[in-house]
C-alpha cells in the first residue's frame, strides 16, 4: 500500500547507517542485507498491554486493531536500538548516539506519529535522559513514550 518503502527510512541517517535505505539496496531498493533481513528506522505500533507485567498476554500490542486506536497517543517514532552488523547477523544495544545510530543526531529529538495521523518532532529532555535506562529495572518503554506524547 505504500507507493514508495523509502518513507519508513529516515533521509537524516548516512549511507553508511544500518538505519540507512542504501543498506537495503544493492543491487536495487528494496533488497536484502547481507543476512536476507530487511529493517526500517521506525518503531510502529510500540506500546503494549501491561508493561509491568512479565507474562506474554502483557507484552500483547495494546492497539491491535484500528478500532482500538486512543486518539492523541504515539503510534510510531524513530527506532530505540543501535545495530551492529556481525558474522551470522546483527546485534541490537541500546544507541550510542552519533550519526549512525540516532535519526536526529545532535537535535536530541524524535520523529513522532501519533494515532490521530499527524506527526511531530519532539525533543524533550526528560526523554533523552531517560534512553541511557531502559534496560534497567523499573524503566518502561511506557514511561518514555509518556515524555514523548506530553513535551
Amino acid at each position: 500500500m505504500i507507493g514508495n518503502g523509502k518513507v519508513l527510512y529516515c533521509p537524516s541517517f548516512p549511507d553508511s547507517s544500518l538505519f540507512s535505505a542504501a543498506q537495503f539496496s544493492n543491487p536495487l531498493f528494496m533488497s536484502t542485507d547481507n543476512y536476507g533481513d530487511v529493517r526500517d528506522s521506525m518503531l510502529f505500533n510500540p506500546h503494549v498491554v501491561d508493561p509491568s507485567e512479565l507474562t506474554p498476554n502483557a507484552y500483547m500490542r495494546l492497539y491491535p486493531k484500528s478500532s482500538s486506536i486512543v486518539p492523541g497517543k504515539l503510534f510510531g517514532m524513530d527506532s530505540l536500538l543501535a545495530m551492529t552488523n556481525v558474522p551470522g547477523g546483527y546485534f541490537s544495544t541500546l544507541p550510542t548516539f552519533s550519526l549512525n545510530t540516532f535519526a536526529h543526531y545532535p537535535s536530541h529529538g524524535f520523529d513522532v506519529l501519533f494515532t490521530d495521523g499527524s506527526v511531530q518532532f519532539v525533543q524533550s529532555i526528560p526523554a533523552f535522559n531517560y534512553l541511557p535506562h531502559l534496560h534497567q529495572e523499573n524503566y518502561t518503554h511506557s514511561q518514555l513514550f509518556n515524555y514523548l506524547e506530553n513535551p
